[in-house]
């Protein structure tokens, strides 16, 4: 039975969680026209992840979209019954060190994406960290205006207890803030622990 439900989820948890797992599911389930929006940036080390994913999702009836910085501008005109946009850390760490000439936690060659890249970012304190995070707010609020279930996906990346460099901290800062105001917005927010998904 297909999900009643329209708006934006929120999926939450931390490596290895099962929240992708649990976040493609539920997109399954919701209505046909399926988007996977994929926002990790092509790289030599990220080519062997990219392509494993993509054979991963082939038989599921997704239609890949490659857009690392989530253009809009790519998006008009366009309507989908659900947009799983996979991952948000990523995405946040793309617009934020985009000018930088730094790494992303796409271009690890770690085995998760949730494993946070030290990366030095122009004058962190200067208030344009938070300018970002409230352009990404809307622009995922205007990308929801494009479907009818938005299903984004985010890592907990909050608990290792590890100090970072003042730019990591600060990004760290701006997702955490994002997570707030996206869940805000959210129809629902959901924390995968374990495989067992806990709706909040």
């Amino acid at each position: 039975m297909l999900k009643t439900w329209r708006g934006i989820r929120l999926i939450l948890g931390g490596a290895a969680s099962g929240k992708s797992e649990y976040a493609e599911k539920l997109a399954l389930e919701g209505p046909n026209a399926r988007i996977y929006l994929a926002t990790m940036q092509r790289s030599a080390s990220a080519e062997a992840r990219i392509r494993k994913h993509v054979e991963r999702r082939r038989d599921m009836g997704f239609i890949t979209v490659e857009d690392p910085v989530l253009d809009l501008s790519r998006w008009e005109g366009s309507a989908a019954g659900v947009i799983l946009l996979e991952d948000l850390p990523n995405l946040l760490a793309n617009r934020m060190f985009a000018d930088g000439g730094t790494t992303s936690s796409a271009d690890s060659d770690t085995k998760d994406s949730d494993t946070i890249v030290s990366a030095s970012m122009p004058d962190p304190g200067s208030g344009n960290s938070q300018d970002i995070v409230l352009r990404l707010e809307e622009d995922i609020a205007r990308l929801a205006g494009h479907t009818e279930q938005l299903i984004i996906v985010s890592g907990n990346l909050f608990e290792d207890c590890e100090a970072y460099d003042d730019a990591t901290m600060q990004y760290l800062k701006c997702l955490g803030e994002l997570h707030r105001r996206l869940a805000v917005r959210a129809e629902r927010v959901t924390e995968v622990v374990c495989g067992i998904p806990v709706d909040h």
